[in-house]
């Protein structure tokens, strides 16, 4: 390798220099034609000249470049010159006036001055050259005997470094493949686990529609029997079937909420609820089972102001297993349903507590008390009924809205489950009175004689909903099929239509789509489905006004119809 590879090109050393010359050339040749009128760019000739100062502190400010330039006199007076022309010229270029040419031929000439001082530079840079080539080669030579010195250490040192480079080698090879076996591990266990998840999904779904389907008979059939004139023993019959059918139904839906809050598909739907009307209805939904036990379920929401920010649906649900489960392991007294409100700084904490006078729990069954499939008298001799769900699915649905959940027992003394939310107290809306016009309510609307159609596949399901139906005095048409439908409502039109959402062939949001733009743009829908509103997509919910689950109890179907058909009316 020549001395010459070793100093580098030398051309380099002349390229910042030229680059100001270059400028200072341009933004003399700006100035002169802004002088002559040519040109009336001020702008331009300001960033030309800040441009020139910034290639002069490259050629002037030490650095790994200028560095040797900088030791040589010549080099040194040529820059000092060439800062005291910029120093000159600086506060003229900065109060230039537009039109002032005769400043402009003034700072014109200041720059031409600059060409004696670039050519010393340029002599400059030639003497630094020649020192650093002699101190290249001086620098050569020291590295030449350096690096004889040090091929004799490494030659040493070789031996070693290959032996400790294979080692090293190995077990990073070694390292990679238990990281590799690992991640293949963990992906197939992913794999599995979301596999299983599917199944799982997919069996409840097909268990669910295959058991609603022919559960909705019998809630049919058990409903026509209540309103019939029937003997005491007769109605007590119809009431535990009732009773069995509505356990049948809770437990499903209870299995297909743990499953979607396993998977993280619960979706909620957030609104002002008013906890009074809740606690109201749950308890009097629950005192006929309580009833059973010789027990009683009494309320005091006597603490509640404010409405809160939560899902309606979800609220009656975590108070609907909580009480359940308060009756279940209960033997006397009553259930106390207690709710209370109050403001700490700016939240508003509401509790909403559940006491029963049962069995108690004791201290290490309460680890697994949240678990799924867990009962208190778990085992062969188990007395009471139920999947242990119940809790589980409270737990996770408090969680869910952002609350939490406290157990406080003592053994046959009875427990407490309290619920707790927190909200902040800029989004709190108060709570309507009785007599306020608010909710005041509206009146009833007939139904006698309106014009209704059931499409599903399900003879059973099918003949089920018509019954229902015209025992709320309603004209129904009956059909099986999409295509039927279509047919009929190309006839006339219905007043509401009752649809199944699973149909072979053409499903019913496809015959809801059809129905919106050609059949009967004026008829209310009503989906059907024996899955859960958060299993459906959104292009199937839009396509209906109301959503009723399988079985279909007739006050959800009542309270359908006359919130639709009043609508409608109105």
């Amino acid at each position: 390798m020549s001395v010459y590879k070793l100093a580098g090109p030398q051309e380099n050393y002349y390229w910042a220099p030229a680059q100001f010359k270059f400028n200072a050339d341009r933004l003399e040749n700006l100035l002169l034609r802004y002088a002559s009128g040519d040109s009336q760019d001020l702008d331009e000739i300001q960033r030309s000249y800040e441009i020139l100062v910034s290639k002069f502190s490259l050629i002037s400010k030490p650095s790994d470049t200028t560095q040797v330039q900088l030791s040589v006199p010549d080099y040194v007076q040529a820059i000092a010159a060439i800062r005291h022309c910029l120093q000159t010229i600086d506060p003229l270029i900065v109060d230039l006036q537009p039109g002032d040419r005769s400043t402009a031929r003034v700072i014109a000439g200041h720059l031409h001055a600059l060409d004696e001082s670039t050519l010393r530079l340029a002599q400059g840079i030639g003497e630094a050259e020649n020192k650093r080539r002699d101190i290249a080669l001086e620098d050569f030579r020291h590295k030449r005997r350096v690096l004889w010195a040090s091929c004799i250490s490494a030659a040493s040192l070789t031996s070693t470094l290959l032996i400790a480079l294979t080692i090293a080698t190995y077990r990073g090879m070694r390292a990679a493949w238990r990281e590799r076996t690992w991640r293949i591990a963990e992906q197939s266990a992913t794999a599995a686990a979301n596999a299983s998840l599917k199944a799982k999904s997919a069996f409840l779904g097909a268990i669910g529609h295959e058991i609603r389907t022919p559960l909705q008979t019998i809630s049919a059939g058990l409903s026509s029997l209540a309103d019939a004139e029937l003997s005491t023993r007769s109605m007590r019959a119809v009431l535990r079937m009732e009773q069995a059918a509505e356990q049948i139904d809770a437990q499903l839906r209870d299995l297909a909420d743990y499953a979607r809050l396993d998977a993280g598909k619960l979706k909620l739907r957030i609104a002002p609820v008013d906890l009074i009307d809740i606690v109201q209805q749950v308890a009097t939904q629950m005192r006929p089972m309580a009833a059973l036990k010789r027990l009683s379920v009494r309320i005091d929401t006597r603490g509640i102001v404010w409405l809160i920010h939560s899902d309606q649906q979800r609220i009656r649900q975590i108070l609907l297993n909580l009480v359940d489960n308060a009756i279940k392991y209960s033997t006397q007294g009553d259930v106390l349903i207690r709710a209370t409100q109050h403001i700490a700084a700016s939240e508003c904490v509401t509790r909403i507590a559940v006491t029963d006078h049962g069995i108690g729990i004791p201290e290490q069954a309460k680890e697994k008390l949240f678990e799924p499939f867990v009962q208190l008298d778990d085992g062969n001799t188990r007395s009471h009924t139920g999947i242990g769900m119940g809790l589980a699915i409270v737990d996770g649905l408090v969680r869910l809205l952002g609350g939490h959940i406290t157990v406080t027992s003592t053994l046959g003394v009875g427990s407490t489950f309290e619920v707790t939310f927190r909200e902040s107290t800029d989004s709190l809306i108060r709570r309507a009175q009785p007599n306020d016009d608010s909710r005041s309510a509206l009146p009833d609307t007939p139904l006698c004689g309106k014009q209704a159609l059931v499409v599903d596949d399900q003879p059973q399901m099918r003949d089920a909903l018509v019954a229902l139906m015209r025992s709320l005095g309603l004209a129904v048409t009956a059909v099986d099929s999409a295509w039927d439908a279509r047919v009929m409502l190309s006839q006339r039109e219905v007043d509401v239509a009752l649809i199944d959402l699973q149909m072979p062939g053409e499903d019913g949001a496809s015959l809801a789509r059809w129905i919106r733009k050609t059949g009967a743009p004026h008829s209310k829908l009503i989906g059907v489905s024996a899955s859960a509103p958060e299993l459906l997509s959104e292009t199937q919910l839009a396509m209906f006004d109301e959503l009723l689950m399988k079985p279909v109890r007739i006050d959800a179907l009542r309270a359908a119809f006359e919130n639709l058909l009043d609508g409608a009316s109105s």
